[in-house]
C-alpha cells in the first residue's frame, strides 16, 4: 500500500515486472499502480497480453500485484467517513487492475494459477507501513485512528477482518490477547482468508462506498458483532437504525428505492432509501459491476461439459457473501426503477446520458449470472438410525458430528434463494411491470430510429424465463392479477423482427419457450380473446380480430419466412397454439387461412415423408382443428369455411401415397423457406453444434400424466402427443415405407373433421343447386355454416389436454449458454475471444445487412435439423 507515485505506471515498470522479481516490500513501486494518473495507464500497460506473459514468467509478481491491490482496496473501502476525491480515483484504479488480472486468470481452464496462488490460505503478511496520511484504519467504534509503531500490524489485521467478514467460511480473529499469551496459554489459531475471497469481499464493499457508489450523505460505521468480528453497517436517515433488516439486508445501503423488504413478521416494512442517480455514481457502479462480471466468467472459458459439472469458486464466494442480500435488492431495484417517458422517448434517448441505461444493462447481466450459478447446494438431509426412528427422534446429527469431526457444508446461493422467496404480490407485480416497461421501451426505441436504441431486451427475456422456471408464484400471479398482454405484444414483436436473422435464433427460441410456459395456464389462453388494436409496427396483413389472431399470424410468419433451422421450432410453435385452441372464442378469416396454409405446408409429400418426426406436425394441427370445432364452432365459422374449401388435404392424408404403392423412390425433402444454403451460411454470425439431445427440445407432459383420451373408437395415450422436434435423421438414413405410413395414419384423430366434411359438403351442394348450380359467394357459405348445428353429428367432445413444459437439464444448460453468449457480445472489451470455449465464435461479413452491435450467440436448443458448421 504505502505512498503513491505521481508519475503513474510506465513501460519500464512493466518490463521490470516481467524480467525480475519485485519484492512486496517496495511500497513505492507498487503504489504507482493506483497512484495519481494510474487510472489512464492501467489499460495501456496492464493489457491482457502483458498479464498472460507475466502469469507464465513471473507468477509471484502477478500474485503480489493482486494482493497489494486488494489490500489497498480493502483500506479505502473501509473508511468510515467515505473516501476523498483522490481516494475515489484510487479505488477505481484498484478495481480496474483486479478486473484485468482476474480476466486473465480465468482464461486458464486448468486453473493452474488460481489453485496455486488465489485459492490457498496464505500466511499473514509482515508488518507494513500504513497508508498515506494514516487513512483507512478504524477502531471498533468506527472512528479513525492514527497508526503507531506498536499497533500498525494489529490494526492492519482488523481492516482485513472488516473487509473479509462477509465470507461465512473464512474468518479472521482479532489481535491476540497479550495477557493470555504471557500466561503461556495457547492462542487462538488465526485463519487467514484466501486471496480470492478477499477480492470478492473488497469488490462487494466497493459497491457501497459513500461518494463513490453510494449517496455521499450515507455514513458508514464499523461495529463489532457478538462473535467479535468487525462488520459493516450503515447509518442513514431512511434506514431508521443501523444494522441489518429482514433477510440480512442493510436498508441504508440500497442503491434505489423500489421493492419493499417484506419482514417475516406482520409489522410494517422498513423504509427504503431515497433515489441516488448522480452521473458519477452510476458510472462507478458500472465499473465495479464489470469487475464482478469478469470474476464470474469462469464458465465462459470452459467446454460445455466442464461448465455444466464444474463448481465455479468465484460464484460460490459471491453467492455466500454476507452482503449478498443487499447486493441482490440493489441490483433488482435499479432494474425495476428504470423508467423512460414513452411520450418523448426519442428526446430521452438522444438527450439524456446513457450511463443510467448502461447501469441497468450491467445490473441485469450481473444478476442473471449470479442467479445462474448453482455451485452452492442445500444442506444434506440428516440421516437417522433405525433405533432413533423407533425412539421418535426426528433429526439425528450426522455420523461425523457424533465423532467430533466438523461437517463442512456448502452454502446455497443466497441470490437464488431470495429470487425464489419473492412471493408477495406487490413484489412480483413490480418486477413484471418493470420488465414489460423495459421491453416496450426497447420495442419503441427500434421504431423511432435513434443511433443508440435500448438493447437490453435479451436480458429481460432471460430474466422472465428465470422467474417462470424458478419462482412458482410468478406465473400464477401474473396470469391472475396482471395484464399478460403487456408481455405478449413486445414478445411477438421481437419474434417477428428477428425471424429472418439466423444470428438471432437464440432470441427466437427463448420467446417460444416463454410462450410455451405461459400457454399451459388457462387464464393466459382466455386473455388472448381480448381485441387487438393494431398498435405494433409489424408487417402483417391488416385484420380486425383478437390477440389470438395476432399470435397465430406471427407464428405462421415466423415458420414460413425463417431459415431452415426453424424446422425444429415448428413443433414448439404449434404446441403453443394447441394449448390455447380450446379457449379461443373466435378467429378471423386471415388467421384461419394461415392455419390451413401451415397444414398444407406440413402435408406436402416432400415434407411429410421426409423424416420420421414430420407426421407429428400434421397430427398437432389436426388436434388444433378438433379443439376449435368441438369447443368453439359457433365462433369460428371462417375456420370451418377454410377447412371445407381445402377438404382434399384431409382426404389425401388418410390415403397411401402413390409412390409407395408403386415402390418408387420417395421425394426429396424440401426447405421451409426459399433462402439458399449459401445465403444462410453467410448470414449466421455465431452458431453452436446441436445441444446434447434426449429426443425432445423441451419435455412436454399432459396435465393428466398418462391419461387416455377418447377419440371416436380409438384411444390415444397422452404420451403419444406430439413432442417438440426430435432429431431428424438424414435423407440417406431414413426411407419411408408403406408400413411406416400406415402406423402413424392409424393414430391420426381424423374422425371429427371427416364427419364435419361429410355433413357440410352435401349442404353446400344443395345450396348451390338452389342458386343455379354454382355457389361462389363466401357470404353464402358462411351463412350456411352459421345456421347449421352439429349436435348429433360430431363425436362426443374429447377432454381438453394441455401439453405443459417440464423443466429439464438440457433446456437449463442451453439457457446458461445463451446467457453467456449475450454477456460476451454485449461486453467484448471484457473478454478475449481467443480463449472462449463455451461456444464457437464466427465473424460477420461486413457486406451482410446485420446490426454490428446487436448480433449475439444463439445456439439451437435440441434442434431438429443439425446446424451446418
Amino acid at each position: 500500500m504505502g505512498a503513491s507515485s505521481s508519475g503513474g505506471i510506465t513501460v519500464e515498470d512493466g518490463r521490470r515486472l516481467l524480467e525480475s522479481h519485485v519484492p512486496n516490500t517496495e511500497e513505492k513501486f507498487w503504489g504507482k499502480f493506483w497512484g495519481p494518473g494510474a487510472r489512464s495507464d492501467v489499460w495501456l500497460v496492464l493489457d491482457p497480453q502483458f498479464l498472460r506473459a507475466l502469469m507464465l514468467r513471473r507468477p509471484e509478481n502477478l500474485k503480489t500485484l493482486m494482493k497489494k491491490t486488494t489490500l489497498q482496496l480493502e483500506c479505502l473501502v473501509g473508511l468510515s467517513k467515505g473516501p476523498s476525491s483522490e481516494e475515489r480515483l484510487e479505488i477505481i484504479a484498484c478495481v480496474q487492475i483486479l478486473t484485468r488480472c482476474v480476466q486473465v486468470v480465468n482464461e486458464d481452464p486448468e486453473e493452474t494459477f488460481s489453485l496455486s496462488y488465489l485459492w490457498i490460505p496464505t500466511p499473514p503478511p509482515p508488518s507494513a507501513p500504513p497508508p498515506s496520511e494514516g487513512k483507512g484504519l478504524v477502531n471498533e467504534s468506527g472512528a479513525e485512528q492514527k497508526p503507531g509503531p506498536e499497533t500498525a500490524e494489529s490494526k492492519a489485521t482488523e481492516i482485513k477482518a472488516s473487509a473479509a467478514s462477509g465470507d461465512g467460511e473464512t474468518k479472521v480473529e482479532g489481535k491476540i490477547d497479550k495477557e493470555t499469551e504471557a500466561k503461556g496459554s495457547k492462542p487462538k489459531k488465526s485463519k487467514e482468508p484466501v486471496l480470492a475471497t478477499r477480492i470478492v469481499a473488497a469488490l462487494c464493499k466497493a459497491l457501497f462506498v459513500p461518494g463513490l457508489t453510494l449517496d455521499p450523505n450515507t455514513g458508514l460505521i464499523v461495529e463489532s458483532n457478538d462473535e467479535g468480528e468487525l462488520v459493516l453497517a450503515a447509518l442513514h436517515p431512511a434506514a431508521g437504525r443501523p444494522g441489518p433488516g429482514p433477510f440480512g439486508v442493510l436498508p441504508g445501503l440500497l442503491w434505489e428505492p423500489g421493492l419493499e423488504i417484506i419482514p417475516a413478521s406482520k409489522s410494517a416494512p422498513l423504509p427504503t432509501p431515497p433515489a441516488q442517480s448522480a452521473y458519477h455514481i452510476d458510472q462507478n457502479r458500472v465499473v465495479v459491476l464489470h469487475a464482478l462480471m469478469v470474476a464470474l466468467s469462469g464458465p465462459l472459458f470452459r467446454s460445455p461439459e466442464d461448465a455444466a459439472t464444474t463448481i465455479d469458486r468465484w460464484g460460490a464466494a459471491l453467492g455466500s457473501h454476507r452482503l449478498a442480500p443487499t447486493v441482490y435488492f440493489s441490483l433488482l431495484n435499479v432494474i425495476t426503477s428504470y423508467r423512460t417517458p414513452s411520450a418523448s422517448l426519442y428526446n430521452f434517448l438522444t438527450t439524456f446520458p446513457r450511463v443510467r441505461t448502461e447501469l441497468v444493462e450491467a445490473a441485469l447481466q450481473v444478476l442473471l449470472v449470479l442467479l445462474n450459478h448453482r455451485g452452492g447446494v442445500p444442506k444434506p438431509r440428516i440421516r437417522r438410525t433405525p433405533s432413533e426412528i423407533q425412539a421418535g427422534v426426528m433429526d439425528a446429527p450426522p455420523k461425523e458430528a457424533k465423532s467430533g469431526k466438523k461437517v463442512k457444508r456448502k452454502e446455497p446461493n443466497k441470490y437464488l434463494e431470495l429470487f425464489k422467496a419473492m412471493r408477495h404480490p406487490s413484489q412480483i407485480k413490480r418486477i413484471y411491470g418493470s420488465l414489460c416497461h423495459l421491453l416496450k421501451a426497447c420495442q419503441e426505441s427500434r421504431s423511432v430510429f435513434v443511433n443508440d436504441p435500448l438493447e437490453c431486451y435479451q436480458e429481460c427475456f432471460v430474466l422472465l424465463w428465470k422467474l417462470l422456471e424458478e419462482n412458482p408464484k410468478f406465473v400464477k400471479i401474473i396470469v391472475e392479477q396482471c395484464d399478460v398482454l403487456e408481455l405478449l405484444r413486445p414478445l411477438l414483436f421481437f419474434m417477428f423482427s428477428c425471424r429472418n436473422d439466423a444470428s438471432k435464433l437464440g432470441l427466437l427460441y427463448s420467446c417460444v419457450f416463454i410462450l410455451l410456459r405461459l400457454s399451459g395456464e388457462r387464464q393466459f389462453c382466455v386473455a388472448l380473446n381480448e381485441e387487438y388494436d393494431g398498435s405494433l409496427s409489424m408487417d402483417l396483413p391488416t385484420f380486425k380480430g383478437t390477440h389470438a389472431d395476432l399470435l397465430i399470424l406471427t407464428c405462421q410468419k415466423v415458420v414460413v419466412s425463417s431459415a431452415e433451422h426453424l424446422n425444429s421450432m415448428l413443433n414448439g410453435v404449434l404446441t403453443v397454439i394447441f394449448n390455447c385452441s380450446p379457449y379461443l372464442t373466435s378467429l378471423a378469416m386471415i388467421s384461419s387461412v394461415k392455419l390451413l396454409n401451415l397444414f398444407e405446408l406440413v402435408t406436402k409429400p416432400k415434407f411429410l415423408y421426409g423424416a420420421p418426426a414430420n407426421p407429428s406436425y400434421a397430427a398437432l394441427l389436426l388436434d388444433i382443428f378438433n379443439n376449435l370445432i368441438q369447443y368453439q364452432y359457433s365462433g369460428c365459422p371462417d375456420l370451418v369455411y377454410a377447412i371445407v374449401r381445402r377438404s382434399k388435404l384431409f382426404y389425401d392424408l388418410v390415403k397411401i401415397p402413390s409412390f409407395l404403392e408403386r415402390d418408387e423412390p420417395k421425394p426429396k425433402p424440401i426447405q421451409m423457406s426459399g433462402e439458399s444454403k449459401k445465403a444462410r451460411e453467410e448470414k449466421v454470425s455465431a452458431k453452436s453444434p446441436v445441444a446434447p439431445s434426449d429426443g425432445n427440445a423441451a419435455d412436454i407432459d399432459s396435465t393428466e400424466g398418462k391419461r387416455k383420451i377418447l377419440n371416436g373408437d380409438r384411444k390415444v395415450s397422452a404420451s403419444q402427443a406430439p413432442q417438440p422436434a426430435a432429431a431428424v435423421p438424414s435423407e440417406e438414413s431414413f426411407k419411408a415405407s408403406k408400413e411406416w405410413v400406415q402406423s402413424w395414419q392409424r393414430e391420426l384423430r381424423m374422425e371429427t373433421i371427416l364427419r364435419l366434411l361429410d355433413f357440410l359438403i352435401p349442404k353446400f351442394h344443395i345450396k348451390a343447386a338452389a342458386q343455379g348450380g354454382v355457389l361462389t359467394s363466401t357470404d353464402g357459405l358462411l351463412e350456411v355454416i352459421r345456421t347449421t348445428t352439429l349436435v348429433g353429428v360430431l363425436p362426443a367432445p374429447h377432454q381438453i389436454v394441455v401439453n405443459k413444459y417440464v423443466p429439464n437439464a438440457v433446456t437449463t444448460s442451453w439457457f446458461s449458454t445463451f446467457l453467456w453468449g449475450i454477456v460476451y457480445l454485449r461486453n467484448p472489451h471484457l473478454f478475449s475471444r481467443d480463449f472462449v470455449q463455451l461456444f464457437p465464435i464466427y465473424d460477420v461479413d461486413e457486406d451482410e445487412d446485420l446490426e454490428d452491435d446487436d448480433p449475439y450467440y444463439s445456439p439451437t436448443p435440441q434442434s431438429g435439423i443439425p446446424s451446418e458448421n
